[in-house]
């Protein structure tokens, strides 16, 4: 129980987290390629359940690309980027699920006119459009996470 009202107070903490470890092992397949194969390998199938990792659609170091797409990267980057400013200004901002729903609305539309023809979007704006709707992911969720740790405590007294 006591693991639980950790995991509780700290949700915001750990997501934040989770989005960090996943940026860092895009960004750390393509950098063991050379020197651990093996490990990189273990990156980009560690990744794979998250992202379609297509070549053409994503950043590369040093020759071989991340472990995520461009939109994936943006995602997560901006995840991780957006949560600790949540963490920051805590309960101060807050998006209604109409703001949520307008800061993702690009990523459904750009994402599926690509998969149905209709244009085809370079990697920084697959980045940029994936960094906006984590914005919106973030400051919708996190806020409700603060607020259940505010009733936790709350009802703890």
């Amino acid at each position: 129980m006591r693991l639980l009202r950790w995991i509780g107070r700290n949700g915001a903490l750990l997501l934040t987290a989770v989005w960090f470890v996943v940026l860092l092992a895009s960004i750390t397949a393509p950098i063991l390629a050379e020197t651990c194969p093996l490990g990189s390998a273990g990156c980009y199938l560690g990744l794979a359940p998250l992202c379609h990792q297509s070549a053409e659609r994503s950043f590369a170091i040093m020759g071989h690309k991340l472990g995520l797409c461009a939109r994936c990267t943006g995602i997560f980057a901006g995840l991780f980027v957006f949560g600790v400013f949540s963490m920051m200004l805590k309960r101060r901002f807050a998006l209604p699920l109409l703001g949520l729903l307008a800061f993702v609305a690009p990523l459904a539309i750009d994402g599926l006119a690509q998969t149905f023809g209709l244009w085809n979007t370079g990697n920084i704006p697959r980045f940029i459009v994936g960094a906006v709707s984590a914005f919106g992911i973030v400051f919708w969720i996190y806020p409700i996470i603060f607020e259940m740790n505010s009733d936790m405590e709350n009802s703890a007294r």
